[in-house]
Order: structure tokens, then C-alpha cells, then sequence
């Protein structure tokens, strides 16, 4: 048997694979698909996991798992109480992967064959290539559909221009079901901040690997029609998923978006692409990322996710003299960092922060009723705002900003 890996002992030794599968009245399918993924498994040297996510199936599916369970000790099952959600069994799928099988990487799939098993090892090939995001795609050269209809057709083709209208995907196909991630890149993603769901959240996922910046690929697949049962896609979903689009598209708060460009625009004047550059209180990672587009060597951290690396601002794991130069927007009024960014930073290195600005209370509060900035941003620590000159560093320069409801400062170690 010739095998799809030049190393295979060095792949096997380096990849854990886990297969979330959704089902719901799969019980013509689902033991065959499990037999077929083993098969492929096995004659690849893969170590893997199924894990199946059932919706209560009325046809006993759940059952026919359970059995192959018996003899298969690589298939999991986790049964839910009803019918909910494509988008939340993918999440339950995935969050009881990275808790149970630590892999080092989680594909998804249909259970119905229209997802080719011996794919399999071409999305491990380009995960182990590096890629974070591996998309097996129906619209790129080597890849199609079968006799799908003009109905389907429409609906899927419609929705992947939308996603690259509205979203700026450049991806094919991004409605894509048959894909991998690397477990790294979705233990960065805040999985339960996911707002959509159904086929929905397959166009977002991708957009929030996307927006942080992760290596996304395709690979060609065929999509066949499906052997056993009924298609489940429904009209509610075609609207959830634009829904989802346009959510995706306004997402960041008007206030918001305007503060951040800002405050990137008068960082840019200190930063360097030489350094090594620190985002203390990353947030949702939209200025790392904007700098990381830009060129600039830099990672972000917080205490939840979305992040590079999870880390308390105030006890950080960092050496002494780590960084040139640290950025914190809207974060030192949050907790007591100034020493360890202090401790952290070279000598001659800068920190550019921002702060709410004293006595602008009552406008933030305004600010947040009309749902034009996030509520965070409007908790801060007096003590903090009203002195910032006083922070233990060599001022540069500090403004006020926006309406001079925010304070920004270059300081220098």
C-alpha cells in the first residue's frame, strides 16, 4: 500500500484527528460513514476520534452509534434533547474534542456521503502544511457537485456571493460543511461568543478565522447527492444565514471603529516594524490584527478570548525587557499593570495607552443607551483616568480625543 504522507511515522507521531459529525434521522448512513472514515483512518496511519452529535434522531440513529461504540472505542456520542442546530452541534462537538482528545486537529463533516471519507488525508496534508483553516471546496478547479438541482445551486452560490460581497471572503466556497481546523487556531476563537446558527455558522466561522488573521486553504472535493433521506436545509435557514451576513458586516460599533482607527493612526507614528510589539487587553483582536496586516511583529493578549495567548495582565509570563514597545488601550484602568508592563518593556521602550477621559461619564452613558459604544469601555477606576500623567514613565505626548472623551499618551521607559 502506497501511503498519502512522505513521513507517515513523523505524522502519526505528530497529529491527532478528530471528526465532529451532526446527525439527525442519519440511520441509514451512520454506521457505513463510521466504517468508511475507520477505513480511511486506519490505512493512513491516522490516529482519530469520531465524535457524533445527535439531535434525538426520531429513526434511533443515537442507537445504531451507540452499537458501533461497542466494538469501535474511537466513536463518542453525545445526545441532545432535540432538534438544535446545525451551528450549536458543531460547537458542542468541538469544545467536548478539545477537552477530551487534545488533537491536533478537528474536521467536520455531513453523515450522509455527500462528504467523501477518503478525502480525509488531504485536509491533514495541508494542516500539517501549516494551514489553520483547510476548506474542502465545491467551486475551485478539481472540484463540483452532482445532480443537485437549481434550487440548491441558487441558494449556495447566492450565499458565498453575499459572503464575499459583504464580508470580503476570498474564499470559494465558504458554505462549505467538509473542512479542518487546527485545534491552536479554535482554541483562539471565543466558539461561545458565536452568534449564528445553522448553516449560517459556517460562513462565520470563516469570517473570525479570517478577521485573526489565521492561514485559510482550499482543497477540491466533490459534493454527491446524498444516499439515504432528505435534505434538511430550510427556508428559515436561507434568512438566518443572511441575517448573519449583515450582522457579521455592521459588527463592530460605529463609536467603536471610529476610536480604534484612530487610536491606530496615532500609534503608527511611535510604532516600529523591528520591535517586538505587545496588545495588553487585546479585546476582540481588531487593532492586533490590523497591525499584524500591516506588517507590524506583534500578539496579543487578555484573560478571555479572542487572544494569542491567554494571560492575566497583571502576572504575566513574559521575561524582563521582553518587548519594545506595549500597547493598552482601554486596559490599565481596568487592573494594576503598570509594573509588569513597566517590567517587561526595554529600556528606551514605549507604552502607548488610552484611557477613558475624566468627568465624561455622563456622555459615555449616552454613548452606550444609543448602542453606539460597548458597555466595557464605560467602566474604568477614577484614580487611574485622572492621573495619568503620573504613571511611573517619561511622558511624550497626552491628548485628548474623540469629543475628549478619551485620553491618549506615549510614555517612555
Amino acid at each position: 500500500m502506497r501511503y498519502r504522507f512522505k513521513n507517515i511515522m513523523e505524522l502519526t507521531q505528530l497529529m491527532k484527528l478528530c471528526i465532529i459529525v451532526p446527525t439527525y434521522n442519519e440511520a441509514e448512513n451512520i454506521k457505513k460513514l463510521i466504517y468508511a472514515i475507520r477505513d480511511v483512518c486506519t490505512r493512513n496511519r491516522l490516529s482519530y476520534n469520531i465524535v457524533i452529535v445527535d439531535d434525538n434522531s426520531p429513526d434511533f440513529t443515537s442507537k445504531i452509534v451507540e452499537d458501533v461504540m461497542k466494538e469501535n472505542k474511537n466513536v463518542r456520542l453525545i445526545t441532545r434533547e432535540g432538534k438544535l442546530g446545525l451551528g450549536t452541534a458543531y460547537i458542542k462537538g468541538i469544545n467536548y474534542s478539545l477537552d477530551n482528545f487534545h488533537p491536533d486537529l478537528i474536521m467536520t463533516m455531513d453523515a450522509d456521503f455527500s462528504h467523501n471519507p477518503e478525502n480525509i488525508p488531504d485536509f491533514v496534508d495541508k494542516i500539517n502544511e501549516g494551514y489553520d483553516l483547510v476548506l474542502g471546496s465545491r467551486y475551485i478547479k478539481g472540484g463540483g457537485v452532482g445532480n443537485w438541482g437549481i434550487h440548491r445551486t441558487i441558494i449556495s452560490k447566492g450565499a458565498n456571493f453575499l459572503a464575499k460581497t459583504l464580508l470580503g471572503l476570498t474564499t470559494k466556497d465558504n458554505t462549505t460543511g467538509y473542512r479542518a481546523y487546527k485545534s491552536e487556531a479554535l482554541d483562539r476563537c471565543n466558539l461561545d461568543s458565536i452568534k449564528s446558527n445553522g448553516y449560517s455558522f459556517l460562513m462565520e466561522m470563516v469570517f473570525w478565522c479570517r478577521y485573526h488573521n489565521f492561514r485559510i486553504t482550499e482543497i477540491p472535493i466533490f459534493f454527491d447527492i446524498r444516499r439515504h433521506g432528505a435534505s434538511k436545509i430550510s427556508k428559515k435557514e436561507i434568512f438566518m444565514a443572511a441575517k448573519t451576513l449583515f450582522g457579521l458586516k455592521f459588527r463592530v460599533k460605529p463609536v467603536n471603529y471610529y476610536v480604534a482607527m484612530k487610536r491606530i493612526k496615532l500609534a503608527e507614528k511611535f510604532l516600529t516594524k523591528n520591535g517586538k510589539i505587545l496588545d495588553v487587553g487585546c479585546g476582540d483582536m481588531y487593532i492586533t490584527n490590523k497591525l499584524i496586516k500591516e506588517g507590524y511583529n506583534i500578539i496579543g493578549i487578555d484573560r478571555t478570548k479572542p487572544y494569542h495567548l491567554k494571560m492575566d495582565a497583571t502576572n504575566m509570563s513574559f521575561k524582563d525587557n521582553s518587548f519594545d514597545m506595549v500597547i493598552a488601550f482601554e486596559t490599565i484602568e481596568h487592573c494594576d499593570c503598570i509594573n509588569e508592563i513597566k517590567r517587561i518593556l526595554k529600556p528606551g521602550g514605549k507604552l502607548v495607552l488610552s484611557t477613558p477621559a475624566p468627568n465624561t461619564d455622563w456622555l459615555r452613558t449616552i454613548l452606550v443607551k444609543l448602542r453606539l459604544l460597548e458597555a466595557r469601555d464605560f467602566e474604568h477606576h477614577d484614580h487611574i483616568v485622572d492621573n495619568i500623567e503620573m504613571l511611573p514613565f517619561k511622558p511624550i505626548l497626552i491628548k485628548k480625543m474623540f469629543l475628549r472623551t478619551s485620553q491618549f499618551g506615549v510614555f517612555e521607559k
